[in-house]
């Protein structure tokens, strides 16, 4: 049996992607014993959407931001690598007319405490987040949270809960409540009410919310020093030939694995890769937003959210400014762009938001435009997207994670790594070329509408 699981663990792995999902991946793999896992990474750096920009000799980020102390992939991450962090300033409020507010002001003035206590219980405690908010990944879900935001907090009564938090989630790059699914923003939107209650109670001396002080990307490096990382070496073909045979090509070489596992934006596969009919359906229907992170110097600014920059029709404006280093006069602005909207069209807007507080931007300092948070529809989540998109895990020996799967945070997108390699690759089968994937909860034999579905599914591709 030994010299079985042996063979098991010797199949090589390619990892498509060194952001966090990758590197997470690729770690869980170590641990359970492969020995020929290879990552590849087409920038010069791993990272991915973490990425830290050195001003001054202090590290300012780009990419993933702040983190909470509920988030343990996190915390083990930080505690195993030595990182050390701190507190991020307590964010304000800015309404559309400048008026600067608490969010505790914010919620005695636009709801009342008693509604916004009844309405956190609600979202808290009374079944509409609890379960999902701890499911790693999006399959199998009650589809009521297939409602945008806005409606589902309707039906559930807990708007003056959800509205108190909305200019967080658009800031954080999330979207509106009009438009995204409510089984995105479920994901988060728990912690960050349960963060706000506890300020509350220890009258604004808790805060849980804090940034690393060598910068997120310094982990990132971290994990790459104990792992194969192929950097630069984007892929230009992916054949799956047959069982425990896939050709990947970079720079110019062909080399076999045995599995492969996309770390990576899906529908940017379909570039290179031998892809089946029901996998190019699925990827073609990803849905990105732009954001774009301007590091500034600046003059009466600080850390705040823009609470009336959170609907669709403000689009552009700043959603989100935080001040990492408060003896230092530089700050990070978050904006959603529309589709068609210069980034200097952006930058007039942010100047006129800040103008309403009587700031002002002395120096541009750099700029990164992400396409971010990919997501699915309302319609899509209604005709079983991720039930199609988890069915595949472990087909032509490929498997898939990263933020479409599992939400556009590092905590979510590492705890989807763990858990696919756990199910997928934690057991070693009796042969090393049957290391077969672990059925999803709900598919299968075991739930005979669903395997209907995806075969109708299939049948109309």
């Amino acid at each position: 049996m030994a010299e079985t699981s042996r063979q098991g663990q010797n199949l090589r792995v390619a990892i498509i992607g060194g952001g966090i999902s990758g590197l997470t991946a690729a770690q869980q793999l170590a641990a359970l014993g492969y020995e020929d896992v290879v990552i590849f990474e087409r920038d010069a750096d791993v990272g991915g959407k973490i990425k830290s920009f050195e001003y001054e000799e202090r590290p300012y980020e780009l990419g993933a931001l702040i983190f909470n102390h509920e988030f343990t992939n996190v915390t083990q991450m930080a505690d195993r690598y030595g990182q050390q962090f701190f507190a991020v300033s307590k964010p304000l409020v800015i309404e559309r007319d400048g008026t600067v507010l608490t969010y505790k002001e914010l919620i005695r003035q636009r709801y009342g405490y008693v509604s916004f206590l009844i309405a956190a219980y609600r979202m808290l405690y009374g079944g509409t987040s609890h379960p999902h908010e701890r499911d790693v990944g999006f399959a199998n879900q009650d589809p009521c949270l297939f409602r945008p935001m806005e409606e589902f907090a309707s039906v559930h009564h807990i708007e003056a809960a959800t509205d108190c938090i909305n200019s967080f989630l658009t800031g954080c790059g999330y979207g509106y409540y009009e438009d995204i699914p409510a089984l995105y923003l479920m994901k988060l939107a728990p912690v960050i009410l349960k963060e706000l209650i506890a300020s509350g109670l220890s009258l604004g001396e808790h805060q849980g919310w804090s940034l690393f002080q060598n910068g997120w990307q310094e982990i990132c490096r971290q994990m790459a020093g104990d792992l194969v990382v192929r950097l630069r070496s984007p892929v230009t073909q992916i054949r799956r030939a047959g069982a425990n045979d896939v050709e990947i090509t970079a720079n110019g070489v062909t080399e076999r694995f045995a599995r492969v596992i996309f770390a990576m934006p899906l529908d940017e596969t379909l570039k290179f890769l031998d892809a089946t009919p029901l996998e190019r359906d699925l990827f073609q229907r990803i849905r990105y937003l732009r954001y774009l992170v301007t590091l500034v110097e600046g003059e009466g600014l600080f850390t705040a959210s823009f609470k009336d920059h959170a609907t669709m029709d403000s689009i552009g404006h700043i959603n989100f400014m935080v001040q990492p280093y408060t003896d230092r006069p530089v700050f990070q602005l978050y904006q959603l762009l529309g589709q068609n909207m210069k980034v200097a069209d952006a930058l007039t807007l942010a100047q006129q938001d800040i103008a309403k507080i009587n700031g002002k931007i002395t120096k541009i300092i750099t700029q990164k435009e992400w396409r971010y948070f990919p997501h699915v529809t309302t319609q899509d989540l209604s005709l079983g997207y991720y039930d199609f998109l988890e069915s595949l895990q472990g087909k032509n020996d490929t498997y898939y994670m990263g933020a479409l799967l599992s939400f556009e945070t590092v905590e979510q997108t590492t705890a989807y790594a763990k858990d696919l390699i756990k199910r997928n690759f934690g057991r070693l089968r009796l042969r090393a070329g049957d290391l077969a994937p672990q059925r999803y909860p709900g598919d299968g034999k075991d739930n005979q509408a669903r395997s209907e579905q995806l075969r109708s599914i299939e049948r109309r591709i």
